[in-house]
């Protein structure tokens, strides 16, 4: 069946859920602004703004699986609520603390919140507005992400003209706790008990999602994709500042303009996707992606002109926009509602470890080589995985073939 954007807003438990991501993603667009300025603003410290953003992503790799698995035996519901509530306590904890190491502490645990609500509220869409609408919800919620990241930062400058960077924790915590009044209302279904079936150890809490993924070659075929493209979002987003501020020389304010328009092109890729039905095609259209996120490279490294730059990276953005929708709705739609957390966590970890790697690792590539040729390496290492994507989506094609 087909589903239009605007049937999804016919149904009122979704339209809640929607309102309560929006509304939270707004103040998180902001905090993003608000961290590094507050951290800053104590420490007066490069390194502590670093270490901070490290802190708040190490809990998406320590606690991916199990947050997964605690999503697959626990009220999704009650979860994310929890969480909510749980975040906007202590982003309100942060705009009364001017110590840097309680704020790290705080960090720490925000980003277990935000791997656990990432977890159950994944896990939970497919109930709340079924399979048949699910990829069209995904697709909807990745427009909103890309609009979010241009609106949130231009209200977070807007707001920072008349008050203090702590003063943004203040208004994000404020967005959680409406996320968990709407969420509330929302009803999810529970599931079996049957179902859930508890591991007996970490060790196999842990294997399940990899398992899972490992033996079901479409979210596998996705999910490589998806690394690749972390992996070298790791390495090329920390230098996009390099690239533009200091190796074209172009200004604060058209660093601005770049980011958003990678943010824009996500926006219109995913809705690219969103209006693709069968799941072969969707795979095909994963080349189209890989293929404009390669050359969106290319062109940032080989063309100083402004309308270039902010063209090949709005491109880029439409490769990235159409691959997170296509990871996001192959997960949810292959995997049973009793193991769908542990997977999604087990994906979040694998894609966190890559973009960590990436950011790890870009510093010293820009060092030793310099910003536009690890932007060429970026083009390269893109480029040679498409031969490995074809072949992935041959097999998925004949496997669609037999199943039908």
């Amino acid at each position: 069946m087909s589903v239009n954007y605007w049937t999804l807003f016919k149904d009122k438990n979704y339209v809640r859920f929607y309102l309560a991501e929006s509304l939270s993603n707004i103040g998180s667009k902001m905090s993003v602004i608000a961290l590094p300025l507050y951290v800053y603003f104590i420490t007066h410290s490069a390194v502590d703004i670093g270490i901070a953003f490290a802190i708040e992503t190490a809990p998406w790799i320590i606690f991916g699986t199990i947050c997964g698995h605690i999503s697959d035996h626990y009220n999704r519901k009650t979860i994310m609520i929890i969480c909510d509530v749980s975040r906007a306590i202590l982003l309100i904890t942060i705009a009364f603390i001017s110590k840097i190491f309680p704020i790290y502490f705080i960090l720490f645990l925000l980003g277990f919140f935000n791997t656990l609500f990432t977890s159950a509220r994944a896990a939970a869409l497919p109930m709340v507005i079924g399979k048949d609408s699910y990829v069209k919800a995904v697709a909807l919620s990745s427009v909103t992400s890309g609009v979010v990241s241009i609106a949130g930062p231009s209200l977070a400058a807007l707001l920072l003209l008349f008050m203090e960077p702590r003063s943004l924790f203040l208004f994000d915590g404020g967005t959680f706790l409406l996320s968990s009044a709407l969420i509330s209302s929302i009803n999810i279904p529970k599931i079996l008990k049957s179902l859930a079936k508890h591991p007996q150890n970490i060790k196999k809490i842990m294997i399940t999602g990899f398992n899972f993924i490992r033996n079901n070659f479409r979210i596998s075929c996705v999910l490589q994709l998806d690394v690749i493209k972390s992996l070298i979002e790791g390495i090329s987003i920390p230098l996009c500042v390099i690239l533009i501020v200091e190796e074209y020389e172009y200004s604060k304010q058209f660093f601005a303009l770049f980011m958003a328009a990678m943010s824009s092109g996500a926006a219109l890729g995913a809705l690219a996707v969103g209006k693709i039905h069968k799941i072969s095609s969707r795979f095909k259209s994963s080349i189209f992606a890989l293929l404009l996120i390669s050359f969106s490279y290319l062109g940032v490294a080989m063309f100083k002109l402004k309308l270039l730059l902010l063209l090949f990276w709005f491109l880029g953005g439409v490769g990235v926009g159409m691959t997170s929708v296509l990871t996001n709705t192959v997960i949810a739609l292959e995997s049973d509602d009793n193991v769908r957390g542990r997977v999604v966590g087990t994906a979040n970890t694998l894609l966190c470890i890559a973009y960590v790697i990436g950011q790890a690792s870009s510093g010293n590539l820009s060092n030793w080589l310099g910003v536009r040729a690890v932007y060429l390496i970026c083009f390269a290492v893109l480029l040679f995985y498409a031969p490995q994507l074809i072949r992935n989506i041959i097999s998925v094609i004949k496997s669609e073939e037999n199943d039908e």
